[in-house]
């Protein structure tokens, strides 16, 4: 070896007169050179030759590996073995782990911490010749600000297509298998790309609508506020007065011909709901709900042949037909338990059409009448004949669409019989044909987002580009690479990204209900998952899964079990993991007990741990990171119980005692990097403390309500984050005084957060919802928002920059 390096330094100091030297040196020990692309003789060589960088920009907040392509590259071999690589600068800045790949390509490593700005890119040959190539890289701001590229997707409840310009899509988005609404997305190049254009909406099924024929007008109903409009396509928005005094429950439905008349249909208690019709814009309403019985109004439809002919839903399966406008209605039959969609044919009887659905909103079936009796429509079998949407054809009589529980189909016949169009085979929300070419269709999916074809169902792919509406549940960090990070979300599944968010891959993991990621500390191509009835295992970064089953112990035998959180118990192979026990004779989601399990074999195995009483579901788990084998658990709520609070193990989870705040439902815990014998806990919007260990605790602070999980990070002194869905607040001084974190997502719903320390940094990462960045009071911003308040969901990242004195332990937080 040091001969090696005497024969490179010989390379740096005179590279004319150290081929002579190496060639020499290699002969004499019977070494040969092979591939160098240094001359063999006194000739003088050719310039290398930089043409192109990728990426072409990067955050300073993570390391980010480049290519750099061009000729001329060299490389000093020995047979297979690089021993001098190009040297590679970005400004006066050498670059990392640079690797000669061949003549035409290099890869390096930009560190992390350099400014902002654009900069040139230098390659060094070998041989002291250089080429430049200016303006080649740029490095953005990623210290000290949160930025998000997805994961994208989400549940699409309604797509709109502009019947004017179709490359112009609306889609509303909630968190899949949840109430959170996360917005109103707008694509502008028929689906490639998609912005928020507003926040929180997208809760309930059709609560966008578009004005005809003025399609730059649009209503949307944000819950609990009430109806909005905009009339340049989504830039700009004025809230409008609620119908009746009703606020919330309202779905807006533009009249089909006439561009001042609106109806908004209310489903809200039974008394208060009902049809609305407003004959400017919504300005002002009437009251049109004269003969419905059953006020609690779930959809609209109009005859496209007579609009004064409507047609009103029910969450209780009513329909009612009006004749006039809506200013009376006539029952007109009850075929299922809840009304979810309604559409009438353009062509022959106009019969009307029904999608239906149980009284716990549970996708029923497909129904049609031409009068008070109605039939239903058997499409297919299984979930493909529970129908969730109705497209007819505005131009071709007897052709339609529905999106079901399981992919779309067509009918060509006017429903006599369907045939699948190829589309993936997820729950479908929301269907939208292009009329004036239906061989384009988008499906909005109940998690996945959004689906096109543009051949009519030949072919289908993705178009969710900037489609934030993912809600993660759950983050996980590479322990050596913080741009690796595992995101879960409920129905979408588990997500991996390798550049720090920059990119999501989704993982083969089959696992809708997927919570608690943890990335093994001790072999981390081992990720765990929990799960329904268990907990899913990788050990090969995600590429392939299995599924370990938890086995409900004697006391809840006749229970299923719910994997609600994971921790490494701090030897190798050692795990925890938190449960809950549902009774599966009963039909409510409900706890009746919790429990604590262990594995010592990787999570191949796991053992049920008496405790020595009944607990309440144990959902979440703590590390002290200086005594790794010293665990914590905090108890949820069930069983007509607050909660069984807090409980210790100082074995690695082998036994447990309680450990105070005996009463109290525990949504966080978190012992502090530096002292063992501080804990902190939240108990909803409580802000405990204990200074013995969990001996006894003391309040320190009540939050609002919504602020109740933790996060404490190594700085000095520890930073708390507590968070929720009412935002993220910060403490840096015990928990004695708190403030709203900086930046845009103080004030974003925050359903999970993780962090990685390592020597100079802290890097974030959070899950969220979305929400407003401002924080302003929802009834104070009605008449004005900015797109820059607009934060969709995700996972979002921000670096903070630590003193060159801190000390660093690893975070193991869950």
């Amino acid at each position: 070896m040091k001969s090696k390096l005497l024969a490179i330094s010989w390379v740096l100091i005179a590279p004319t007169i150290s081929v002579i030297v190496l060639l020499f040196f290699l002969k004499s020990t019977g070494q040969s050179l092979v591939g160098s692309a240094l001359a063999a003789n006194n000739q003088e060589s050719a310039p290398p030759l930089v043409t192109g960088i990728h990426p072409g920009s990067a955050p300073n907040d993570l390391d980010t590996t480049i290519v750099i392509t061009g000729s001329g590259f060299t490389a000093v071999l020995s047979g297979a073995q690089v021993i001098t690589t190009p040297v590679v600068a970005i400004g006066n800045n050498a670059l990392l782990d640079v690797s000669w790949v061949s003549s035409a390509t290099i890869t390096a490593t930009v560190p992390w911490g350099l400014d902002t700005g654009v900069y040139s890119v230098t390659v060094t040959n070998p041989d002291g010749l250089s080429s430049t190539l200016s303006g080649a890289f740029t490095v953005t701001q990623g210290i000290g600000v949160w930025t998000s590229d997805g994961p994208y997707g989400g549940a699409v409840t309604t797509i709109l297509v502009d019947p004017l310009t179709p490359t112009t899509v609306y889609a509303t988005v909630q968190a899949p298998y949840s109430a959170s609404g996360i917005g109103l997305f707008r694509s502008l190049d028929g689906g490639e790309h998609w912005a928020m254009i507003f926040a929180e909406i997208g809760n309930q099924f059709h609560s966008a609508d578009l004005s005809i024929p003025a399609p730059s007008v649009i209503y949307v109903d944000k819950w609990g506020e009430g109806l909005y409009r905009s009339e340049n396509g989504g830039d700009t928005w004025v809230a409008l007065p609620a119908p009746a005094g009703i606020g919330e429950n309202l779905t807006p439905y533009a009249h089909p011909t006439d561009p001042q008349v609106v109806y908004a249909a209310s489903d809200c208690t039974p008394g208060c709901g009902g049809v609305f019709r407003s004959d400017d814009r919504g300005a002002h309403w009437s009251d049109r709900s004269s003969g419905i019985t059953d006020t609690q109004v779930t959809a609209l439809a109009f005859d496209p042949a007579n609009p004064l002919i409507m047609y009103a839903g029910t969450s209780n399966g009513n329909i009612f037909r009006s004749i006039n406008g809506g200013s009376s209605w006539i029952f007109n039959g009850q075929p299922d338990q809840f009304i979810s969609n309604l559409a009438v044919n353009p062509f022959g009887s106009h019969e009307v059409w029904a999608a239906g659905a149980d009284s716990s909103g549970h996708w029923g079936y497909l129904w049609k009448s031409s009068t008070i009796t109605w039939t239903q429509v058997l499409t297919a079998t299984g979930l493909e004949n529970r129908a969730t949407s109705i497209v007819f054809s505005q131009a071709v009589s007897g052709t339609m669409w529905i999106g079901t529980l399981q992919g779309s189909l067509k009918s060509i016949d006017g429903g006599n019989t369907w045939e699948p169009i190829g589309a993936p085979a997820y729950s479908i929300n929301a269907l939208a044909v292009v009329q004036s070419n239906t061989q384009v269709l988008y499906l909005g999916s109940n998690g996945q987002g959004v689906y096109m074809t543009t051949d009519g169902g030949i072919s289908w792919v993705e178009a969710n580009q900037g489609l934030a509406g993912i809600y993660p549940t759950g983050l996980a960090i590479h322990p050596e690479n913080p741009a690796v990070v595992y995101a879960t979300a409920h129905g979408p599944g588990t997500f991996m990204t390798r550049d720090g968010g920059g990119s999501w891959l989704r993982l083969p993991s089959n696992n809708a209900w997927p919570r608690s990621p943890v990335v093994d500390p001790f072999n981390p191509r081992q990720v765990y998952i929990g799960t329904t009835n268990g907990v899913n295992i990788t050990e090969n970064d995600g590429q392939t899964w299995n599924w370990v089953v938890l086995d409900s112990p004697p006391p809840y035998s006749s229970c299923r079990v719910e994997l609600l959180s994971i921790l490494p118990a701090g030897q190798p192979g050692h795990l925890v993991a938190g449960v809950g026990f549902i009774d599966n004779s009963s039909n409510s989601y409900s706890f009746v007990g919790g429990g604590i399990y262990t594995s010592t074999d990787y999570g191949q195995s796991w053992g049920y741990v008496d405790v020595g009483q009944v607990i309440s579901p144990a959902a979440v788990l703590a590390s002290d990171p200086n005594h790794p084998g010293t665990l914590f658990a905090g108890t949820g709520s069930c069983c007509g119980n607050s909660g069984t609070g807090v409980w210790k193990s100082v074995d690695g989870g082998a036994s447990w005692s309680p450990s105070g705040l005996p009463v109290q439902q525990i949504t966080g815990l978190a012992v502090d990097p530096y002292n063992s014998q501080v804990i902190y806990a939240a108990s909803l919007e409580k802000f405990y403390i204990s200074y013995d260990g969990g001996a006894v605790w003391a309040l320190k602070a009540t939050q609002d309500f919504g602020m109740d999980k933790l996060l404490v990070v190594p700085t000095i002194p520890p930073t708390i984050y507590q968070y929720g869905w009412r935002g993220m607040i910060r403490s840096t001084n015990g928990g004695q005084q708190w403030d709203r974190a900086d930046g845009s997502l103080g004030y974003a719903k925050i359903g999970v957060m993780a962090a990685h320390t390592e020597e100079g940094r802290v890097v974030l990462y959070a899950g969220t919802g979305g929400g407003l960045s401002s924080g302003t009071v929802q009834s104070e911003y009605r008449d004005m928002f900015s797109a820059e308040d607009l934060i969709g969901g995700g996972v979002y990242r921000n670096t903070i920059r630590l003193p060159s004195h801190f000390i660093y332990l690893p975070v193991l937080q869950r």
